[in-house]
């Protein structure tokens, strides 16, 4: 085993503290809109756009040649109404992780960085940076 000796980053820095919106949704219902929009997403550089709207989460995709997908699931919704895009493998492997029933989705902003969490587990989250899209 070799160990690297030096500082290493301080990682807390890039964790979020403070969020805007709070979704709360079924983890097995999110990853199934996430897995259909995953054929789209990936001919559009795997861009997943995620959107609330009131009690809904709108998953959504758009490849080439005008190909869009859209699916809403429902959500407990804290704050405004919020959307964010990020890439759909990333989100898949948070979502293939999580051993909850429901997850946690905390943002701010489009160029802030989200956090993912198993619902049942605040000692485990995901941070996830946004991909910069044209809404």
């Amino acid at each position: 085993i070799l160990i690297e000796q030096g500082q290493y980053p301080n990682y807390a820095q890039i964790i979020p503290t403070k969020w805007a919106t709070r979704v709360v949704c079924s983890r097995v219902e999110l990853e199934a809109a996430v897995k259909a929009a995953k054929p789209i997403a990936m001919k559009g550089l795997g861009i997943l756009r995620l959107q609330t709207n009131g009690d809904l989460l709108y998953v959504s995709a758009r490849g080439e040649e005008g190909l869009e997908f859209e699916q809403s699931i429902d959500a407990k919704v804290e704050g405004p109404d919020n959307k964010i895009a990020l890439h759909v493998n990333y989100v898949l492997g948070f979502l293939g992780q999580a051993d909850s029933e429901f997850v946690t989705l905390e943002m701010s902003t489009l160029e802030s960085p989200v956090v993912w969490r198993p619902y049942s587990n605040d000692n485990y989250l995901f941070v996830q940076m946004p991909m910069s899209v044209r809404w």
